[in-house]
């Protein structure tokens, strides 16, 4: 019988129990579904800021690197500030939240120490300027595309096959950066390597003629077209001219074309490859 009574007692202990937690908890869903409305309510509006802001600095010409670096910053901190007030809704005192908010930051900001550098980078290379968004950069890794978003922790890139390779920010400012975007004016070399048993002179000729007649060619740049190498395989002729930045690849596939013809129509033979990949 006592253990009936005692049995009895734990249960009705538990119920007690169960019946607090769901009394608290009913009472809480009415906070919890306004502070979750509140938090979904104010990320969309922080997307619809983030995208407005971008189009405000877009449109008073600032400079769209860093139009795209701040409006990220600013909808973060949006964020942050949303997800204090949804935490109050529910009873968080914001001081609690914010020192266990500095806490966690601290934890993982040890954690994370390479993403602070991400982040640190990320403004050295909106304020510094080695490259911007639109820029054809490549890396020290031979990673090479044209720059499309900077963002605060990563820089992304699309290659020339169109694909989006993301390279952590602290990467590009810690090691050596070729950008072939920021002259307006490139030099283009051609290296050519013919036989020993073709006429040289004429093929200097033909280069020269060619650079020279290019529509791409910068209009009194100097062509130089000169023997810069004799292998025991081939003899390498370089062509040098200067070209806009934005037609370097018209030039170069175009004059490429043109060498290939009057070289054929000429009978001026070109190296072999297996000499070649000998040298």
């Amino acid at each position: 019988m006592d253990t009936l009574e005692k049995t009895k007692d734990v249960i009705d202990e538990n119920l007690d129990i169960f019946e607090i937690i769901f009394s608290n908890i009913k009472k809480a869903v009415p906070n919890i579904i306004i502070a979750v409305l509140f938090f979904i309510i104010g990320y969309v509006i922080a997307k619809i800021l983030r995208k407005k802001i971008r189009t405000m600095m877009n449109i008073a010409n600032m400079d769209v690197t860093l139009a795209g670096f701040l409006s990220q910053v600013l909808f973060f901190c949006v964020l942050i500030v949303i997800s204090t007030v949804s935490l109050s809704i529910l009873g968080i005192p914001s001081s609690s939240f914010i020192a266990a908010l500095g806490g966690f930051g601290i934890a993982v900001g040890l954690a994370l120490q390479s993403n602070l550098s991400n982040f640190a980078s990320g403004i050295i290379i909106i304020v510094f300027k080695p490259f911007k968004v639109g820029d054809y950069i490549e890396t020290k890794d031979q990673i090479s595309g044209t720059v499309r978003t900077i963002s605060i922790i990563n820089t992304a890139l699309d290659t020339a096959d169109n694909k989006k390779i993301f390279i952590p920010n602290s990467n590009l400012t810690t090691n050596y950066v070729v950008n072939y975007s920021k002259n307006d004016i490139r030099n283009i070399i051609f290296n050519i390597k013919i036989s020993y048993d073709a006429d040289h002179n004429r093929a200097i000729e033909i280069l020269k003629s060619i650079l020279e007649n290019s529509k791409y060619t910068i209009q009194g740049a100097d062509v130089i077209c000169e023997i810069n190498e004799l292998s025991i395989y081939y003899v390498n002729i370089l062509a040098k001219t200067s070209v806009k930045n934005n037609s370097y690849w018209d030039m170069y596939y175009s004059v490429m074309k043109e060498i290939k013809d009057k070289f054929t129509s000429e009978k001026i033979e070109f190296a072999h490859l297996d000499t070649v990949h000998k040298a």
